[in-house]
């Protein structure tokens, strides 16, 4: 449960690593991953000490599990691994950016050939000089005919170690061969980040008054010089956890700054990555035991600017390239091609198109995001809001919820008339249910899932399980299922809850998802669990048994289903103001262009 972990920053659960203890009494200690275990060793006892981040006596302790190793099948395929010395060093293209090092490398180190391409073990390795580091925005690999080439990162695979301090990382990429020209150039996109001046500072004072409230909101654009640079403060808003919001427009140099306010201590916060990676805005939040109040002393400092953008490229070709890979790789079963044909596909028919809604979450007017919902056909903007996000429709496409900060706003799409759930304060990740009566979302704390009522506003928790997410209902309206992330975020958990007594039901585990952000979506059908993959660019699906799990797409981001069975996938691209989307059918790949979306999708009405 959530209140198993810390409620502040500067109170710290359980960090003691898990171990294998092997029947000499030799512990092999985990660090990303475990050393090899001696091949006569046949037993051990997995050591986990504590569950990552909980705090002392809140959960089981000192877990021993006994495991057996038996020998791999003997028609096990293997792959050899080849080791690359040496290895080749790579190139930088940057603007010139004054003390900016320019002997980073790509380096590669090993090579598996598989049955239809290769995959290849590397470290990005800037050499960054001191208070400075990199910031990776993109990774590609092109061939010599300059073709983009898709790559998968695979799970059963860990990537090298790289501890230099300044941004480095490893990588693993797996990718088909057929029709590729060499050497293949391996291109890490980003900026350097680094310390304006450590020990400028700049004041001001700000009245928050006897008694500020959650949601209120000082509009002030005043204007800061910090370390030779420029800030306008735009606003500050009180929030729910005891604290403030600092929302500054800045230039594309500009990455984040510190805010303190004097006399009081924070117990939590964070923000940052504003400038040329963003669009031009950065917020600081900071969270207290107690809110302040009154007049304030607030000083800005620690400002951080970004270089510009800067490309490191390493190449890289097998010593002896095959002829004989298959003309046209052979699509795995279930898996639409959509992704790779995109200048085929067409815009919806005009019965989906003039019918249909889609609601994003995009840039509105310059340096503001917000909600909007639109015609799929581009014919009209119905509803736009501003700093809105978490929104979702309900299932006739009459209506529109989102979380604010007074409670759960649901907009009657015909009148524009609008009431506020209040009993859904801090609420986001919203589902609507089936029957149009009910919205399931999880608590601004991560505390758990609640289910509050449309008719009389009644708020009830269904689970108090930490950090879940709501894929959606089943059909009628009796199950709600979530997903809750291992400890890590090494794999993620499916559970049916009633949404009656709260009891639930453990389905299976997904091992293949993101860490990052699943985006996972159930059909309306109940058949189909829609997942984002550990690439965080493939998409999956799979049945609610934990069945038949197979690779639909690729290149995609976020994704939202639709009641009448059409998926709508977010595109990826670098610029978030380019986005695109498709429209899709799993089992048909039937698909659709939407020239009109441009954002990423939150919910989809098709009729």
């Amino acid at each position: 449960p959530r209140s198993a972990y810390p409620d502040r920053e500067d109170v710290h659960g359980c960090f003691e690593s898990d171990y294998l203890l092997l029947p000499d009494g030799t512990k092999l200690e985990r660090m990303q991953g475990y050393p090899p275990v001696p091949a006569d060793v046949l037993q051990a006892l997995l050591v986990i000490p504590c569950i990552g981040e909980t705090l002392p006596g809140t959960v089981p302790e000192n877990w021993a599990l006994p495991l057996r190793f038996v020998p791999a099948p003997a028609d096990m395929t293997i792959m050899p691994v080849l080791e690359l010395s040496p290895s080749p060093e790579s190139t930088r293209e940057a603007a010139a950016t004054p003390g900016a090092s320019q002997d980073t490398s790509v380096l590669f180190d090993r090579v598996v050939e598989t049955g239809d391409g290769y995959i290849l073990i590397c470290r990005f390795r800037p050499s960054a000089p001191a208070g400075e580091w990199v910031q990776v925005t993109d990774v590609q690999i092109r061939d010599a005919t300059d073709r983009q080439v898709a790559y998968t990162s695979p799970p059963d695979i860990q990537p090298p170690e790289v501890e230099d301090g300044s941004g480095g990382f490893g990588f693993v990429f797996a990718f088909e061969a057929a029709g590729l020209s060499y050497p293949l150039s391996v291109e890490f996109s980003g900026v350097t980040i680094s310390q304006a001046a450590p020990n400028a500072e700049a004041e001001f004072e700000f009245d928050a008054g006897p008694n500020p409230q959650p949601g209120q909101e000082w509009i002030l654009n005043q204007d800061i010089e910090l370390a030779g640079h420029h800030l306008t403060l735009a606003s500050i808003t009180a929030d729910s956890r005891h604290g403030f919001s600092f929302q500054f427009r800045t230039g594309p140099e500009i990455y984040s700054a510190a805010v303190d306010i004097a006399g009081y201590t924070p117990v939590g916060g964070g923000g940052g990555g504003g400038g040329g990676l963003t669009d031009g805005t950065f917020n600081v939040g900071i969270s207290y035991a107690e809110l302040p109040t009154g007049k304030l002393h607030v000083t800005v400092a620690n400002l951080t600017i970004i270089s510009d953008a800067i490309t490191w490229r390493g190449q890289w070709s097998p010593l002896s390239p095959r002829t004989d890979w298959p003309s046209t790789p052979t699509p795995e079963p279930g898996m639409c091609v959509i992704s790779d044909a995109l200048e085929q596909l067409g815009p919806p028919p005009a019965d989906i198109a003039s019918e249909g809604l889609a609601l994003t979450y995009e840039p509105l007017n310059g340096d503001t995001w917000g909600l909007i919902l639109r015609n799929l056909d581009g014919s009209g903007t119905l509803v736009e809001v501003p700093g809105g996000t978490w929104g979702t429709l309900s299932p006739n496409g009459e209506q529109m919820a989102y979380p604010a900060s007074d409670g759960i706003r649901v907009r009657d799409l015909a009148t524009q008339a609008e009431r506020v759930l209040e009993e859904g304060r801090g609420a986001y990740n919203l589902a609507w249910s089936p029957d149009g009566k009910r919205i399931a979302f999880v608590g601004g704390t991560a505390d758990g899932v609640y289910v509050i009522g449309l008719d009389d506003s009644s708020r009830r928790q269904v689970t108090d399980q930490a950090y879940a997410s709501v894929i959606g209902w089943s059909p009628d309206g009796a199950q709600i299922y979530v997903v809750i992330p291992f400890t890590g975020g090494s794999a993620w958990k499916v559970r049916s809850i009633d949404a009656g007594t709260g009891e639930w039901r453990e389905l299976f585990t997904i091992e293949n998802g993101t860490a990052k952000f699943l985006s996972p979506a159930l059909s309306p059908d109940g058949q189909w669990l829609a997942y984002r993959g550990r690439d965080n660019s493939s998409l999956y699906l799979v049945r609610l048994d934990g069945s038949d799990v197979h690779l639909l797409m690729t290149g995609v981001g976020q994704l939202v289903w639709s009641r009448s069975g059409w998926m709508g996938v977010t595109l990826l691209s670098e610029d978030a103001n380019e986005l695109g989307a498709l429209l899709v059918q799993p089992e048909s790949c039937r698909g659709y262009l939407l020239p009109s979306v441009h954002g990423y999708l939150q919910a989809l009405y098709v009729p």
